[in-house]
């Protein structure tokens, strides 16, 4: 689920390159692990496809928080 989501960030948390991005939150409120391999997100309505999950690790949610980063950076740790 979604748990909070912060569309402009200049002050709040940096992601590992330092940098204020905006970002999305999502929990995961169950005992096992979640995969999202083939869901999408995007912030565009005309573009609802617009970053899919692959099959890999940064895919995975383990109970807990995982934050993701809005801002194009692929290679970041999204874990929190």
């Amino acid at each position: 689920m979604i748990n909070e989501v912060q569309t402009i960030n200049a002050s709040t948390v940096r992601d590992n390159y330092n940098e204020f991005a905006p970002w999305v939150e999502l929990y995961n409120p169950n005992p096992d692990t979640l995969n999202l391999e083939g869901w999408f997100v995007s912030n565009d309505p005309s573009d609802i496809n617009y970053f899919r999950f692959y099959d890999n690790d940064s895919t995975k949610i383990s109970p807990g928080f995982m934050m993701l980063w809005g801002d194009g950076q692929t290679q970041q740790e999204s874990v929190i």
